[in-house]
C-alpha cells in the first residue's frame, strides 16, 4: 500500500515496516516451496526405503529404527524413541523419512562411515524437528480451511520434539545448538502467530501520536521475526539439500537389492556419500546462527537505504528470541 496514507513524519517508518513484512513474506513463500520439494522427495524415497527394508528383513520402520539405536547410549536411544512417537502424532509421516537416516547407520561398512552413525542419527532427529516448523509455515500460508490451527499444532510439536532432544543433546555441540534454535522457532511461531501485510493497512488508520508508537513497536517486532524466519529459511535450504543426497544413496542401495552382484562396486560409493552427507550437515549446522541470519538482511538494507532508526540492535533481537524460547504453553 502507499505510505502516503501515513502522517508525513511516519512515512519512512511505514516504508520500513513494509520492507520487513515483505522480506518475511518472501521467505515464507521460499519455505513453502522447500516444504513442497521435501514432500515430493519423501514420496520418491518411501518405496525405495520399503524395498530395501524388506530385503534386509525389516517389516516396519520401528524395527529398522530400533536396530539403528544400538549405536546410542540408553538415554539417547530413549530420546529418539520419544521424538519419533511425538512425530507420529502429527500425521506428517516424517518419522518414515527419519528411517532413511537409520538405514545409513546400518548400511555403512567402512570405518569412516560407521563412525558417523551417531552423528547421522542426531542430525536426522534435528532435521525432523526443523521440518515440523517448515511444514507448519507451509500449512499456514496454504489458505486451506483450518490452516492456521493445524500450523500451530505443528509448531508446538516441533517445540516438544526439540525439547525431548535437548534432554541429552548438549547445547555446546553443533547439533545441540541448532536444536535449541529450532525449539525457539517452534515457540516463537506458536506464540506470535503469522505475519501479514494487513498490519500496515491497520496502522495507516491509527491517528495522532499513537501511529508513531504503533509503527515503532511493529518495526521492532518484525525486525526480530525476520531474523527468526531467516534462520528457519536456512534450515529449509539445508533440509532440501540433505534430502537430495539421501535419495541418491537410496537409489544406489536399491540397485544393490535388484542386483546383489553390484554390492562390491557400489558399497564403497555409498560409504563415501554417507560420510559426505554427515560432514555436509555438520558444516551447515556450524554456520547457522542468529547473527549470520541477521547479516544477510543487513547487506540488503544498506543498498536500499532502509530507514533503520527504529530497528532494535541484533543483540536486542536475539535477547528477545532467547526470552521467548523459555515460554511454556504446552
Amino acid at each position: 500500500m502507499s505510505v502516503d496514507l501515513f502522517f508525513p513524519e511516519n512515512r519512512s517508518r511505514a516504508q520500513r515496516l513494509t520492507e520487513l513484512v515483505d522480506d518475511i513474506t518472501a521467505m515464507q513463500r521460499e519455505l513453502k516451496n522447500d516444504s513442497d520439494n521435501l514432500d515430493a522427495k519423501d514420496e520418491n524415497m518411501r518405496p525405495l526405503l520399503n524395498k530395501i527394508m524388506e530385503n534386509n528383513g525389516f517389516t516396519t520402520f520401528d524395527e529398522l529404527v530400533e536396530k539403528s539405536l544400538e549405536v546410542l547410549t540408553a538415554d539417547e536411544a530413549q530420546d529418539l524413541r520419544d521424538m519419533l512417537e511425538e512425530t507420529k502424532q502429527t500425521n506428517t509421516q516424517l518419522e518414515q523419512t527419519f528411517g532413511v537416516f537409520a538405514l545409513l547407520t546400518l548400511g555403512a561398512t567402512s570405518a569412516a562411515a560407521t563412525a558417523k552413525a551417531v552423528q547421522l542419527l542426531k542430525s536426522g532427529a534435528l532435521v525432523t524437528a526443523s521440518r515440523l516448523v517448515i511444514r507448519g509455515i507451509a500449512r499456514a500460508i496454504s489458505g486451506s480451511a483450518n490452516a492456521l490451527e493445524e500450523a500451530a499444532e505443528l509448531f508446538k510439536a516441533s517445540r516438544r520434539v526439540s525439547s525431548i532432544l535437548l534432554r541429552n543433546f548438549e547445547t555446546s555441540t553443533k547439533v545441540g545448538r541448532v536444536t535449541k534454535f529450532v525449539k525457539t522457532a517452534g515457540t516463537v511461531m506458536s506464540v506470535v502467530g503469522f505475519f501479514a501485510d494487513a498490519i500496515v493497512v491497520v496502522l495507516a488508520a491509527v491517528e495522532g501520536a499513537r501511529q508513531k508508537e504503533e509503527l515503532q513497536r511493529a518495526i521492532k517486532e518484525n525486525f526480530t521475526k525476520r531474523i527468526e524466519v531467516a534462520l528457519i529459511n536456512v534450515l529449509g535450504t539445508a533440509a532440501v539439500s540433505f534430502n537430495g543426497n539421501l535419495e541418491s544413496i537410496l537409489i544406489l542401495e536399491n540397485q544393490i537389492v535388484e542386483n546383489p552382484a553390484l554390492e562390491s562396486v557400489l558399497r564403497p560409493s555409498i560409504d563415501v556419500l554417507t560420510v559426505s552427507v554427515a560432514d555436509s550437515m555438520d558444516e551447515r549446522f556450524d554456520a547457522i546462527s542468529y547473527e549470520s541470519a541477521a547479516e544477510t538482511f543487513t547487506q540488503l538494507d544498506i543498498p536500499r537505504n532502509s530507514f533503520t532508526s527504529d530497528d532494535p540492535s541484533v543483540a536486542e533481537a536475539i535477547k528477545k528470541l532467547d526470552a521467548e524460547e523459555s515460554i511454556k504453553f504446552d
